[in-house]
């Protein structure tokens, strides 16, 4: 085998991929509306009641169960390898509703109540992980064939012990069982946390009032003490997402994301 003959640019393999982002937040912040408006030709899998603020969004029937969610991701795998996918980007919203149909179909299927009463030593927590990295697995080759993929997430706000302080605090992270938090922010393009833009000032009794600036909000995708973000982009500072009056007044601000990609 010739090394030199077989090694490539990583920019060449990257120009025939798609992108992999997981979006989360707090609801009502405008998850389901970055994605409409950032990613190209949006396909979106309604796992929840979502789409009312985009009625003109392409979407599937919402699913009722999981089986019916993974007949979709097999259809659209099978078009993409076939070549004859239509859509850019695929949006699942929301993760936090996937993880509750297939937990919801574990859980009928042994017919208990919680996961931590199927089998033995977590048995039911791993089948959930399995699950979900199968279909991680799926949706990673869309992506390697050109498809943009976006999930979506709901936020919560958990406890953060760092090993190297003695003091806790507390972080954003995805609303998703601990078993499949790494399955959707691991190995992905960027994990994005989106808020309101606020300000917080203290008043009289020494509590703090956050007060939001305009309408605008903030998309932060670089890592902070406050909330679980990256990205591979070299985004070092949160950026301003505005929804102006007018669509034709429209700048994406994850236009960057897509630059040199072959579409």
């Amino acid at each position: 085998m010739n090394i030199d003959e077989i090694v490539c640019r990583a920019g060449d393999t990257l120009e025939s991929e798609g992108v992999i982002a997981t979006i989360f937040g707090d609801a009502g912040v405008g998850k389901t509306t970055l994605a409409y408006k950032c990613f190209p030709n949006p396909l979106f899998i309604p796992v929840e009641d979502g789409m009312r603020a985009i009625p003109n969004a392409q979407m599937l029937p919402k699913p009722g169960s999981f089986d019916v969610f993974w007949e979709y991701l097999t259809a659209l795998d099978q078009s993409a390898m076939e070549g004859s996918n239509k859509f850019e980007s695929i949006v699942i919203d929301s993760l936090t509703a996937l993880d509750e149909i297939v937990i919801a179909g574990i859980l009928e299927k042994h017919d208990k109540q919680t996961l931590s009463d199927v089998g033995a030593w977590g048995a039911g927590y791993s089948m959930l992980k399995k699950t979900m990295q199968a279909i991680r697995k799926k949706l990673t080759r869309l992506q390697s064939n050109g498809v943009h993929i976006v999930l979506i997430a709901h936020a919560a706000v958990t406890k953060f012990s760092p090993p190297d302080s003695a003091n806790d605090y507390d972080r954003w992270t995805l609303s998703l069982q601990k078993s499949t938090l790494g399955t959707f922010t691991q190995g992905v393009d960027a994990v994005m946390f989106v808020a309101p833009n606020v300000t917080v000032t203290t008043n009289s009794e020494g509590r703090g009032i956050a007060k939001q600036v305009g309408d605008e909000r903030k998309i932060t995708m670089h890592p902070t003490p406050v909330s679980i973000a990256k990205n591979r982009f070299m985004i070092n500072e949160s950026i301003p997402f505005i929804l102006p009056e007018n669509d034709e007044d429209f700048v994406n601000p994850l236009a960057f994301m897509f630059e040199n990609r072959r579409g």
